[in-house]
């Protein structure tokens, strides 16, 4: 036996590391048969179970019977749990452990991928494998198809790591490899798949060979491998087996007269196998389950190689169980389907899971030894974690040399300080330890550090903490610095002063504490104000209502609702005599108020400036700012420094206070309102808006610096201040100018710009205005002109500050049109640049010498060279007509007026074009028609009976009635007029869906609109619909047959065939009346009476539905013996009798014999296309053959050329049947009698190519279009008209038609599902009769409907 190559360990799916000692993975179960791993059994499986099963398996063993044993060596197997730091491990062992020949135990932790290994080599070396390989290998040698064979031979590859030995190695014709595992022993599904899948990734195939198979019992292991091999089983079995003792173990009992492989190839001399596979079988309860068939003998060269799948198989019965059954068994198979691969994805999840688990195991166990080794350094200060983030978490923790100590699933971390950190989860703060352990709870909403081991916390509730670490937890409610050693602390409702080591040094019995000035606090107490020094001394009694902070020796104090100031021994230096005194700090001065006003006093309480004041500001070097309901500046004497005028005064520099000015506007603001009823309205309401405008004055004398007219205004910084006015800032100087860009170009010419406009001009070298600033750009000259920015419009100025004119075309003669670009506007000038018209207008065009049209607001109108308006601007266009006269559009509507302005002919019409002869034509409504120069219709007239004149308007597209001498009757407002008989006319009402009616000579009604159809009178009679039902009325316009009706054929001498309630035909008289007649056929379709006779349908004495002819009084013509009758021209009818088409007249003569398979319609010209046999060809009404039967298809004849189809292939023929255009097309049409279309680009069933080229009779290329689509001529289309159509193809959606000089359009399937027909029954080329169904106006797009079932 070959060795394994150095280096290169076993490959295989299983490896499943334990580190339990003594215990087993593989688990044979003795009720089944069938091997188990323990993850099988045991994952997922809550403790309480594991305990039950475990003194039910021990139970079962004292009693001598076991459920669960070894599959190697056979031995009871009992389950048995341990823990291991807090993991519970629950697993299988054998009960005796004395001994360890076993090598499924895990005794010496042996990588259970080496047991299986062991296992399956042991049973490799048993007399049944290798008398199989041996066997297998003389049958391959004596095989020609075989080569290179070898056992055992090591098959590995640099791209997967490992190798695999299969049992038998060979090359089969010359190029494919095979590879063959003789399966004695069950082996693991982790094997199977793990060398199933390696074979396939070499490119190789690969078999399990069996020495024996059974039907009825299988292993576990053979129905693992039946989803590896469409379900085949091959065996290689041989007689000699069950003559072998030592095999018998593993064989069963073969079925007499067995065909064995080894016997049979030896005979062959060519590898034979033993073939079963399986069937899916559903009963008649609806369960499923497996048949199987087999076996049979095949030979190798039968066995299909799949190079896709590399798999092999004799029988693909996965096409069994997925397309032998009805879609409901189906659905059962493919749920049984899934329940059995559901066993190999437990498996593969099982093998991953205790990889991983194991993973874990090792890695927990790592991180507690590490632990261990840094919890001391850090307890004792050698080390301190450090905070780190993790990159795809964003969470934090601690680590320490690229080890976390505590993993990252903090938010927010502060550092570590003497072993603790303060950390944050979601929302809430607490404090841990450096082994993650919660010392106070996550509670606090935010964490600041005062100082080291300091830090101040805030919770929730607002209740504040000051926490010293080493765990010096101060509940305090609030805490503030009160100097550099001392923090003041509240708890309740009182403060005290603590230290750093929270020591009390004073305690915490005050109401307040201020700040230490000097060491002079001020506190206070029982409701009581009074001085502490920083040890809780007390300075000054508490008996004061308020104090001010103490400064400068001396505090204002508040005493029985008055203020005086004293020293802090409480000597009286001001009485308590005012109703408030500031703090003089360092002013000889003192502000004080009262009886409500403010005066100033000096420390001897002598008055300096009377108490008159609203309110008097700090004086700053000698001045304040006062109110006396507006502010003003006062001096320390009180004289007035700059008037009492403004509404803010703002202290901002030594010599320049800023003041303010608010100026007021109305806007008019809506205020939503409510009524009554819950509506809401808006209600005008007017609002004065405040609009602070800013300037400075100087406070030496009161003067304005800068007057109140920006929006805002900064302080001067050398010398400037920046100010905003209009949005835009800018800066001011001293004297409030504004300070303006410069910048110079290299003429020497300066652009200057304000800051504020956003504009800019031109200097000159002495700063002398050139332009003013009109500009908002201006880039530097060259050639003597500059490209400025005006307007929004960019154009050019000389040096001069002139704009330079662009675009100069000849208007005329000495007259040029130029266009300013600053402007967007033309102007005219002379020839020598003197401007006549400056520019104002959008356009200039010449209309005629000396009158020019010109273009303003959007308008047209006509003007002289010296500007004076000859048509005013209101028109949307014009255009020459004449020296005098011209066209003129207004909103969109044409006239014509002449030079003087006058209207000759009104602006009505959509178009007019050039009178000739005194006569234009022109479009109205849409439509054209002539006028006369006096805007007179000339109209298309139609004479009648008496006289009478129809006159139809095309503008109107109407109809109306004049007398002989043109005299109007009636104006054109119907859609229709039909010729007067005996002084009546039918007449339709205007638009598409107007009603009919009756009027006489006059123009008079003699009915109102009221019928759906007319049809004409005959023997005073006329057939009519209303309120879908039909009915008869006199010339009177009465009704003399009722309306009740489905349908009314012509009458005839007082008789006529109507439709009644369910459909059925009879014979009415002229009152409507039922007439006593029968005939033996139920008649229940009916077409058109042509000279006396009908088509009609109806079921005959052998109640068939066939077709027949009647006569208008009744009678039958034609029996009701055909399939199918078509009435075609020349009043022929096409018939289909037994299968067989032929064609008949109106009484029944055989015209052409029914010989054809099919004819179709039209019979034109007395020729008919008809097919015979499989070929279609042309015939005439003698029978002649006009066209051999040589074509597969021949379309209608149109101007004496048809497309047809040979070979497979269209051209074009003539009536000769003679070839124009050859067959080499996929599709062809006749578009003229010397055009034809012809594509080679395939193409929907009769539909238009979208890629066509048209060519001539010799051939020759004369266009190539692209045809996106079919359009309808809608506005040709009447509702009420009946079209013929030609059916020009079929599709599922319907049959599609053509109307001639209408267009395409479509018969939708559903309408003929409605009236009982189907697609199938329309051909190309068959007439229908047609009325519009639908209309799409967007797409230019029609359906319609079959109106007469003659089809």
């Amino acid at each position: 036996m070959e060795e394994k190559p150095n280096n290169m360990p076993m490959l295989d799916d299983i490896n499943l590391p334990h580190s339990l000692r003594r215990s087993i993975w593989l688990i044979k179960d003795e009720e089944d048969g069938n091997d188990y791993t323990a993850d099988e059994i045991l994952d997922n499986k809550p403790q309480d179970i594991i305990f039950n099963m475990r003194s039910t398996l021990t139970a079962a063993y004292k009693s001598g019977e076991s459920k669960y044993v070894c599959p190697f060596c056979g031995e009871p197997v009992g389950l048995k749990v341990r823990t291991n730091e807090g993991d519970f491990f629950p697993f299988f062992s054998h009960y005796q452990d004395n001994d360890d020949s076993c090598p499924l135990k895990t005794t010496n932790e042996i990588d259970p991928t080496r047991i299986v290994i062991s296992s399956e080599n042991q049973f490799k070396e048993s007399i049944l494998h290798q008398d199989m390989v041996t066997k297998l290998k003389e049958v391959l040698e004596l095989s020609q198809t075989f080569k290179d064979i070898e056992i055992d031979k090591v098959i590995s590859t640099p791209e997967v790591t490992g190798y695999r030995r299969p049992s038998l190695y060979a090359l089969y014709h010359d190029e494919t490899k095979v590879c063959f595992d003789a399966l004695v022993r069950n082996p693991q599904i982790g094997l199977l798949v793990g060398r199933n899948a390696f074979y396939k990734m070499q490119k190789m195939f690969y078999l399990w060979v069996f020495p024996v198979f059974s039907t009825k019992h299988q292993r576990m292991s053979e129905k693992d491998i039946l989803y590896m091999n469409r379900r085949n089983v091959f065996v290689f079995d041989s007689l000699d087996y069950y003559k072998n003792t030592s095999s018998k173990k593993y064989l069963g009992n073969m079925e007499p007269n067995h065909v064995y492989a080894y016997e049979e190839s030896i005979r062959q001399k060519r590898l034979m196998l033993n073939c079963y596979w399986q069937v899916p079988v559903v009963n008649e309860k609806g369960n499923v389950s497996i048949s199987w068939k087999g076996p049979e003998l095949v030979a190798f060269e039968d066995v299909l190689l799949d190079k896709d799948s590399f798999e092999a198989y004799y029988h693909n019965s996965d096409q069994d169980f997925y397309h032998s059954y009805s879609p409901d068994k189906q659905l059962l198979i493919d749920e049984w389907m899934r329940i059995k691969k559901d066993r190999w994805k437990k498996i593969f999840d099982s093998i991953e899971k205790r990889k991983i688990l194991y993973e874990q195991t090792l890695a927990r166990k790592e991180r507690r030894e590490r632990l261990a080794y840094y919890y001391p350094l850090i307890e004792s200060g050698e080390i301190a974690p450090i905070a780190f983030q993790d990159e795809k978490t964003k969470l934090w923790g601690y680590k320490y040399n690229e080890f976390d100590i505590i993993p990252p699933i903090y938010y927010e971390v502060k550092p570590f300080y003497l072993g603790y950190a303060w950390v944050r989860k979601a929302k809430y703060w607490g404090c841990i330890d450096y082994k993650g352990n919660r010392i106070c709870n996550f509670e606090n909403t935010s964490v600041r550090n005062i100082s080291d081991g300091h830090y101040k916390l805030y919770q929730k509730d607002n209740i504040f903490f000051v926490f010293v670490q080493r765990r010096n937890l101060c509940l305090y409610d609030d805490e503030e610095e009160l100097s550099n050693e001392l923090f003041k602390v509240k708890k309740g409702e009182y403060w005290g002063v603590v230290n750093h080591n929270n020591d009390i040094i004073i305690s915490l019995e005050y109401d307040y504490i201020g700040v230490s000035s000097n060491g002079v606090i001020r506190a206070k107490k029982n409701a009581k104000y009074g001085l502490i020094n920083e040890i809780g001394e007390i300075i000054l009694p508490f008996e004061y209502d308020d104090l001010d902070e103490y400064s400068n020796g001396i505090i204002v104090a508040k005493k029985d609702e008055k203020w005086g100031i004293i020293d802090k021994d409480g000597k009286i230096v001001i009485p308590f005599e005012y109703d408030y005194i500031y703090h003089p700090k360092q002013n000889k001065t003192i502000r004080a108020k009262s009886n409500g006003r403010w005066g100033v006093i000096n420390r001897n309480n002598e008055q300096l400036i009377p108490f008159v004041y609203d309110e008097i500001a700090t004086f700053i070097n000698g001045r304040a700012k006062a109110k006396q309901y507006k502010w003003g500046i006062i001096d320390e004497s009180g004289n007035m420094v700059c008037p009492f005028e403004y509404d803010r005064i703002i202290d901002c520099s030594e010599f320049y206070w800023r003041v303010v000015k608010i100026y007021y506007t109305s806007e008019n603001r809506p205020i939503r309102r409510q009524n009554r009823w819950g509506g809401i309205y808006y209600k005008d309401n007017y609002w004065s808006i405040p609009h602070n405008k800013w300037g400075m004055v100087s406070i030496i004398d009161g003067n304005i610096v800068i007057p109140c007219k920006y929006d805002s205004l900064d302080v001067f910084v050398d010398g400037k201040s920046r100010a905003k006015k209009n949005g835009r800032l800018g800066y001011l100087n001293e004297k409030g100018e504004e300070i303006y860009d410069y910048r110079t170009f290299k003429n020497g010419i300066i652009v200057y710009q304000s800051s504020f406009l956003n504009k800019c001009g031109l200097m000159n070298g002495r700063k002398e205005t050139i332009t003013g600033l009109e500009y908002n750009e201006i880039n530097d000259f060259v050639d003597g002109k500059a490209k400025a920015l005006k307007n929004n419009r960019w154009g050019y100025i000389n040096e001069k500050g002139e704009e330079v004119y662009d675009n100069i075309e000849r208007l005329c003669d000495g007259l040029m049109k130029f266009e300013s670009n600053f402007e967007n506007a033309y102007g005219v000038m002379t020839d020598s640049h003197k401007i006549v018209i400056e520019p104002s207008y959008q356009q200039i065009v010449c209309f005629s010498e000396y009158i020019l049209q010109v273009k303003h607001n959007s308008y047209w109108g006509l003007i002289n060279i010296k500007n004076e308006i000859i048509i005013p601007f209101e028109y949307d266009d014009f255009e020459v007509l004449s020296t005098e006269t011209f066209k003129a559009k207004k909103y969109g509507k044409w006239g014509v007026l002449n030079l003087q302005g006058e209207t000759e002919i009104p602006c009505e019409y959509d178009e007019i074009e050039l009178f000739e002869n005194g006569v234009a034509k022109a479009k109205k409504n849409g439509r054209w028609s002539k006028i006369n120069e006096k805007n007179q219709e000339l109209y298309t007239f139609t004479p009648s009976e008496n006289g009478l004149i129809i006159y139809k308007s095309e503008f109107y597209d109407a109809y109306g009635i004049m007398d002989s001498q043109y005299n109007q009757k009636t104006p054109p407002h119907f859609s229709l007029i039909k010729d007067f008989n005996d002084g009546v006319a039918l007449v339709k009402e205007s638009g598409s869906w107007g009603k009919w009616g009756l009027i006489d000579s006059f123009g008079n009604e003699l009915t109102g609109f009221k019928y759906d159809e007319i049809k004409e009178f005959h023997d005073g009679k006329a057939i009519a619909k209303k309120d879908e039902y039909w009915g008869a009325i006199n010339k009177n316009g009465k009704s003399i047959v009722p309306f009740r009706f489905n349908e009314i054929r012509g009458f005839l001498d007082g008789k006529a065939w109507a439709s009644g309630e369910y459909g059925e035909w009879h014979l009415i008289n002229g009152r409507g009346t039922y007439l006593d007649f029968t005939i033996p056929v139920d008649i229940e379709e009916l077409e058109e009476f042509v000279d006396g006779k009908a088509i009609a349908c109806g079921y005959n004495e052998h109640h068939e539905k066939r077709y027949g002819i009647v006569s208008q009084d009744g009678n039958i013509i034609v029996p009701f013996d055909y399939y199918y009758l078509l009435l075609t021209e020349a009043n022929l009818v096409i018939a289909h009798l037994q299968d067989k088409y032929g064609v008949i007249t109106l009484d029944g003569k055989t015209i052409i014999p029914f010989d054809y398979d099919d004819i179709e319609e039209p019979i034109y010209q007395g020729k008919a296309i008809a097919e015979r046999e499989g070929k279609v060809g042309v015939i005439d009404i003698s029978c002649n053959v006009i066209i051999p039967f040589d074509f597969e298809e021949i379309q209608y004849f149109y101007k004496g050329y048809a497309s047809a189809k040979k070979n497979g292939k269209y051209g074009i023929i003539n009536e000769k049947g003679e070839t124009v255009i050859p067959f080499e097309y996929v599709y062809t049409d006749v578009v003229s009698s010397h055009k034809f279309m012809v594509s080679t680009k395939a193409v929907f069933w009769n539909s238009k190519p979208k890629y066509y080229r048209i060519i001539d009779i010799d051939k020759e290329h004369v266009e190539e279009k692209s045809e996106k689509k079919n359009t309808i001529l809608i506005d040709k289309i009447d509702k009420d008209n009946i079209y013929i159509a030609s059916v020009t193809g079929r599709m599922k959606i319907g049959v599609f038609i053509k109307i001639p000089e209408i267009g395409s359009s479509l018969i939708p399937a559903k309408h003929l599902i409605q009236i009982g027909k189907s697609i199938k029954d329309y051909k190309k080329g068959m007439q229908v009769k047609v009325q519009l169904l639908g209309v799409n106006e967007e797409k230019q797009q029609a359906t319609f409907k079959i109106v007469e079932k003659n089809a």
